[in-house]
């Protein structure tokens, strides 16, 4: 790394089967350990329900938009090969968060790491930001977290992005390190957050 150049632009501790009540396809009963067999029976479609719902109720309250992330073939990202994604902006009222994640190999060849950022907006409108991000100190030591040969990092692109409208956003990240092919890109990724509130 001391090579690398820079570049510029229910718990189950507490809780057991009640021995001999767990009939397999009719329900579960749970027991304290201090031996009180007054657990209560509840049926597995029921329960089936139950979770069903909960899962529901926390994927409409999540404040994550994008969550994704991709394999780079030969962990080489090209700077013709595009990473993109949309997602839809409903609360105009809140900050919104764009972040890069990505995870490096000892084959990436600099200290630093330089992207472009564009987002469109619902009516097509386009705006490009360059962004440059510290990968490894002067010294040579990586700056992201993990073990081994892979490092990984959350790049900020955007800490506070304000939506005026609602609608679908679009956006795409480019490596802007002035190669066709950047080395030891092992993968990488977007996580869109919603924020504080703007006021």
């Amino acid at each position: 790394m001391s090579s690398h150049q820079r570049a510029e632009p229910v718990d189950y501790r507490t809780y057991r089967p009640y021995k001999g009540e767990n009939r397999k396809g009719e329900c579960y009963t749970f027991a304290p350990q201090d031996g009180n067999m007054s657990g209560q029976r509840i049926s597995l479609p029921i329960y089936a329900g139950l979770m069903l719902i909960t899962s529901m109720f926390l994927a409409c309250n999540s404040s994550t938009l994008v969550d994704m992330s991709e394999n780079l073939a030969g962990e080489v990202w090209r700077m013709d090969d595009t990473l993109e994604s949309q997602f839809q902006i409903t609360d105009t009222s809140r900050f919104h968060t764009i972040d890069l994640q990505t995870r490096l190999t000892g084959d990436y060849p600099f200290s630093n790491l330089y992207v472009k950022l564009i987002i469109e907006n619902p009516s097509g409108q386009r705006t490009e930001i360059l962004k440059g991000f510290e990968i490894s100190t002067k010294s040579g030591k990586w700056l992201g977290s993990g073990l081994g040969d892979l490092h990984a990092y959350s790049l900020p692109l955007e800490k506070r992005y304000r939506a005026k409208t609602p609608g679908t956003y679009k956006i795409k990240v480019i490596q802007n390190m002035r190669r066709d092919e950047l080395l030891g890109c092992h993968d990488r990724g977007l996580r869109v957050e919603m924020g504080e509130d703007i006021f």
